[in-house]
């Protein structure tokens, strides 16, 4: 999220193929999912401070819960993949490069 400016990320908020869902506490805006496509996980942010509480997965399951499709895919940081893996989803490919990015793509079905 640090590579977007102010108005770009405004402006993918308001952008149809994107979805984004919020979780606040007492001190503020706490999480934020976003769904590219209905079907892709294209952010999964908690706030440092805030992680361990189950935010992660609240928000992941009403992301979830709003979409319509059976089948979701993450290309996820290496640092998160336990946290995906925990959700549910399960890695399709060992760790990727592109654009100087290492990810593993994962995907999630649900039964």
């Amino acid at each position: 999220m640090a590579g977007l400016s102010p108005s770009a990320y405004a402006e993918r908020l308001s952008s149809s193929p994107f979805k984004h869902y919020v979780a606040e506490d007492a001190a503020g805006l706490c999480g934020i999912v976003a769904l590219r496509d209905g079907s892709h996980v294209y952010h999964l942010f908690v706030r440092a401070d805030a992680q361990g509480r189950g935010i992660a997965r609240a928000l992941w399951l009403h992301a979830k819960q709003q979409s319509s499709h059976a089948t979701f895919t993450v290309n996820a940081s290496l640092h998160a993949v336990p946290v995906y893996e925990r959700l549910g989803f399960v890695a399709v490919a060992g760790p990727q490069q592109s654009r100087g990015v290492v990810f593993v793509p994962m995907v999630y079905s649900q039964a």
